[in-house]
């Protein structure tokens, strides 16, 4: 098997990263990464904040190649254990996270997928953090061309995928029990939504 990597990994880590600096709280924390893909974003930042205590999951068929990267980084802040997650079909990791995190994922959802998924958020502690990123469009409009292209290409691929409006994952999270916290500008067009669960 070829270990995957991820290209958009490479160009957003660090960015992200440094708006993990200024939103995670001192001391022992536990994060659940929703989404792992190939490990590198739990790799990068728990490599920088050792106090931050990172869960990884994922599809079952993503598991081998989380795997290899977290056994070549060996960090002792990151779960071995890698749980099986696919929002609408299976059973939200049974944790209690301080923070949830989720990168690049709900475009590649259904929007069945993203209720379901928020749905499921609805059952964290209250003062848990959800952290999102990702590209989302704004009263119906794509917030730039390069978007409305990356849009088509999803279709293309399944036509139930596709960036999601703002105000729609906004409703879901206060249904869900979260307030609103800040919408951050990312590079590439694309944003981090932060959430608090009352």
């Amino acid at each position: 098997m070829k270990n995957k990597t991820s290209p958009s990994v490479s160009t957003n880590k660090e960015p992200i990263l440094e708006i993990f600096k200024k939103i995670i709280n001192k001391g022992p924390t536990v994060l659940l990464e929703i989404g792992s893909g190939t490990g590198e974003h739990a790799i990068h930042i728990a490599k920088a904040l050792p106090d931050l205590y990172w869960y990884c999951s994922d599809l079952e068929e993503s598991h081998q190649n989380i795997e290899y990267w977290l056994n070549h980084a060996d960090l002792p802040n990151i779960s071995k254990k890698i749980a099986t997650y696919k929002a609408s079909r299976d059973k939200f990791p049974d944790l209690k996270p301080d923070y949830v995190f989720t990168a690049n994922s709900l475009h590649i959802m259904s929007l069945k997928e993203v209720r379901a998924f928020i749905a499921d958020l609805s059952a964290l502690n209250s003062g848990s953090v959800v952290i999102i990123y990702g590209p989302f469009n704004y009263s119906g409009q794509y917030s730039s061309e390069s978007n409305k292209e990356f849009d088509k290409w999803l279709k293309n691929r399944n036509e139930l995928w596709g960036i999601k409006d703002f105000s729609f994952v906004k409703d879901l999270m206060k249904d869900s029990g979260f307030v609103f916290k800040e919408d951050i500008e990312m590079p590439a067009n694309n944003r981090i939504l932060l959430f608090k669960k009352i």
